[in-house]
């Protein structure tokens, strides 16, 4: 099944849609690809982010491999923007791991 959305006036048929709610991803659709040669662009392992005592992300698993169109969404204040920060090295991360392409952040 994939997930069609409209952006911009164009109809994207989506590979991963990620819900985040309370810094945790509440529900992550993959739709699954018959070619098994794709490889990880981004992929997460526990990755955690706090602002002081505030956890704002807590323990995310995440793939997106290459040529997947992603979706982020969520509620304001959910964590969305502090996880493309922290993905795109913006801002650190407390723990966890990070791959990009591969290579450990």
């Amino acid at each position: 099944m994939f997930y069609q959305i409209f952006l911009h006036d164009k109809n994207v048929t989506l590979d991963v849609v990620i819900s985040m709610v309370d810094g945790q991803i509440s529900q992550y659709s993959k739709v699954e690809k018959e070619d098994e040669t794709m490889t990880k662009i981004i992929q997460t392992k526990n990755l955690s982010k706090s602002y002081g005592k505030t956890q704002i992300l807590k323990n995310i698993d995440l793939t997106i491999e290459h040529g997947e169109f992603t979706a982020i969404m969520g509620p304001s204040g959910s964590g969305k923007t502090t996880l493309i920060n922290t993905l795109s090295t913006i801002d650190n991360f407390n723990s966890g791991d990070v791959w990009i392409e591969g290579k450990s952040l």
